[in-house]
């Protein structure tokens, strides 16, 4: 996305109702994200577990570039890491804001009644908005009944 873009989408704002029916192809995304990343860690672990007898055999092998497990599992993740990015570029291209990706917490710029800047906030657990906050990122969270 170049800079054009994520200026324009800083000024995007959502309605509840907006942000609420963007969830279904959210949670499909952050699914697909949490599988991804599960996968690079069982491959970190397994290469870990099963080829690597020490710490020093770690660093060495890690640099041989003629390790045929270590270069195919490297391009294993690095496929994995490269569908993770498209799939965070398609969520930020929707205008929403991803606060953290581990915890699928995720937040849409707003406008309060006052016309006041909020976020309104999703949790990948939830099935619909249940927070805002004010526009600090300390902000108390303020459950949306």
């Amino acid at each position: 996305m170049n800079d054009n873009n994520t200026a324009q989408l800083d000024k995007l704002t959502f309605s509840l109702h907006e942000a609420n029916a963007m969830i279904p192809k959210i949670r499909r995304s952050l699914t697909l994200i949490l599988q991804l990343q599960a996968h690079i860690r069982m491959l970190d672990v397994n290469f870990e577990v099963t080829q690597i007898a020490s710490i020093n055999e770690f660093i060495s092998s890690f640099f041989q570039e003629n390790d045929p497990d270590l270069k195919q599992n490297r391009r294993i993740i690095e496929g994995l890491q490269s569908l993770i990015d498209a799939e965070v570029e398609s969520l930020t291209s929707l205008g929403c804001v991803i606060r953290n990706l581990e915890q699928g917490r995720i937040e849409w710029n707003s406008v309060r009644d006052n016309g006041q800047p909020m976020f309104l906030g999703w949790h990948y657990e939830r099935n619909k908005v249940n927070y805002w906050r004010e526009g600090s990122q300390n902000a108390i969270h303020h459950p949306i009944e």
